[in-house]
């Protein structure tokens, strides 16, 4: 709605709101019902008098019959009674008594009229007349009085005289018409939004860019403070919660690249860039706010989706790596016990060898094999012999310290190997292990409910002087067949062998 019909609006609205106060102060404009009551008043007396010569003629039923024709007569007459001062009816119209039945008997209505009736001084009886009510105060019948009439005339007519007046006034106190044509046409064909506010930070200017984007035109946009216009509040506003021209204005300093939201009806959620600077006259007085408005919702929705499509390949990435770790897993362990298999051990082993040897290192390697493993399976079963592989292998896992490492070397056959550690010390460990292994099966929670099973073990040493890893793991499998056929659930190193035995290997 244009300023200048809202003014003329305004301006109606007090007009009319004058005109009704001073008719209620003043009773300027008569009452519409005022000649209607005097016709009764006046229409009650002659009857009043008509009928007391008939009293005092002692004619009754022929004041009966005037009753009657005068009912008949007079559109607005109802009924007539005529009453004593007793309070009975000397003469009456049909349905009198019902029609005046519950109003009140002292005093007289528009509708219910009470005449007295005199004898000299004494008062012997009451005229009573009922009329139809008055005219309906509905809001039809309202206009039809003088005063609404005028009031309608004043709206309808004023309403046009003003808004013709304010179009011609506005073009001298519209601020936009002061600037030159080629001012605004240049604002026009700026790609970014913009407005000038007044110091009561009100639109006075506003491009086509800006309009097009909260859904407005420029004419509707003038006058209002744009704070209203569904700016979206958060992150899009300073620490003190105000949105920046509401800023400049109370310090003076401009604002550059502050992020907005606006809720736009035809749009959707616009985002923009916004600088807003203090417009200063010549005297250094600050007279305004300029702001401009980069409209980046395109680049935040190419962002927003690169964003998810970064998510989705970062996804997609961690989903590859598992995959790739699951298949690495698969690839290197055991598939029941969870240990480097016989591929992996070597190549870790492998690097291992030619680290320790390049930087003179200790390096430890045991053999393990689980004793009369057959008869185990024999007399438990394959799912016991299982288990049973399962616990040496987490007994190995425990001893293999921060930097060691386990491999399943057959099928119940285990490597340990005992990375920085000596003959001596790795002698020590594996014996530990093999007491804890045969302690865990004494157990009756055991996989042989209680049934002792035992291990032996081989140990060998860079140390001992074997020229390649090959030559290291055959040392510990001397060892290890040492270790059973001296009676088994033993440790023995290589060096424990005789000079027979080590010189053959």
């Amino acid at each position: 709605m244009k300023p200048a019909v809202r003014i003329s609006l305004g301006i109606v609205a007090l007009t009319v709101s004058l005109l009704l106060l001073v008719d209620s102060l003043f009773e300027i404009f008569p009452d519409p019902n005022a000649p209607m009551l005097e016709a009764r008043k006046k229409v009650c007396e002659s009857l009043a008098l008509q009928y007391s010569s008939l009293v005092d003629e002692d004619q009754v039923p022929a004041m009966k019959r005037a009753m009657v024709g005068a009912v008949e007569q007079i559109p607005d007459v109802l009924s007539i009674g005529l009453r004593t001062a007793e309070g009975n009816f000397l003469a009456m119209t049909s349905d009198h008594d019902r029609l005046w039945a519950g109003s009140d008997l002292a005093v007289s209505t528009p509708t219910h009229v009470r005449v007295p009736i005199f004898r000299g001084q004494k008062r012997w009886g009451t005229l009573e007349v009922i009329f139809v009510p008055l005219r309906s105060k509905s809001f039809l019948a309202l206009l039809n009085t003088p005063l609404y009439k005028l009031v309608a005339l004043v709206a309808a007519g004023g309403f046009a005289a003003y808004l013709l007046f304010l179009t011609r006034t506005l073009r001298y106190l519209d601020p936009s018409t002061v600037v030159p044509g080629r001012v605004r046409a240049a604002l026009d064909q700026l790609v970014e939004g913009a407005f000038i506010l007044d110091q009561d930070l009100r639109i006075v200017l506003v491009n086509t860019a800006f309009a097009e984007k909260v859904g407005r035109t420029p004419d509707s946009l003038l006058g209002i403070d744009p704070s209203g216009l569904g700016w979206v509040m958060g992150s899009a506003v300073s620490d003190v919660g105000e949105l920046p021209w509401v800023a400049v204005k109370r310090d003076g300093a401009r604002r550059a690249d502050i992020r907005l939201e606006l809720e736009s009806p035809t749009m959707g959620v616009r985002v923009f860039t916004s600088n807003v600077s203090p417009i200063v006259d010549g005297g250094g007085n600050r007279r305004g706010v300029l702001a401009t408005f980069d409209d980046i919702s395109d680049t935040e929705r190419m962002n927003q989706e690169l964003q998810e499509t970064i998510e989705r390949l970062e996804a997609a990435q961690a989903e590859v790596r598992s995959k790739n770790e699951e298949l690495t897993r698969l690839a290197t362990r055991d598939f029941l016990t969870g240990s480097l298999n016989r591929r992996a051990l070597f190549e870790k082993l492998d690097l291992e060898f030619v680290v320790a040897r390049r930087d003179r290192l200790k390096l430890s390697v045991v053999m393990a094999d689980i004793d009369h493993f057959k008869s185990i399976n024999d007399e438990f079963g394959h799912a016991v012999g299982d288990a049973v592989i399962r616990e040496i292998t987490e007994v190995l896992e425990e001893s293999s310290g921060a930097n060691g490492f386990v491999g399943r070397y057959g099928g119940e056959e285990f490597c340990l190997v005992l990375v920085g550690t000596d003959v001596e010390t790795a002698t020590g460990i594996v014996d530990d292990a093999r007491v804890a292994f045969e302690t865990r099966s004494k157990a009756s929670d055991s996989p042989t409910a209680g049934r002792k099973v035992t291990a032996s073990f081989g140990v060998s040493t860079l140390d001992f002087g074997a020229n390649d890893l090959a030559g290291l793991l055959d040392q510990a499998d001397q060892a290890l067949y040492h270790s059973k056929s001296s009676g088994r659930n033993r440790v023995t190193s290589w060096i424990e062998l005789d000079t027979g035995q080590r010189e053959a290997s």
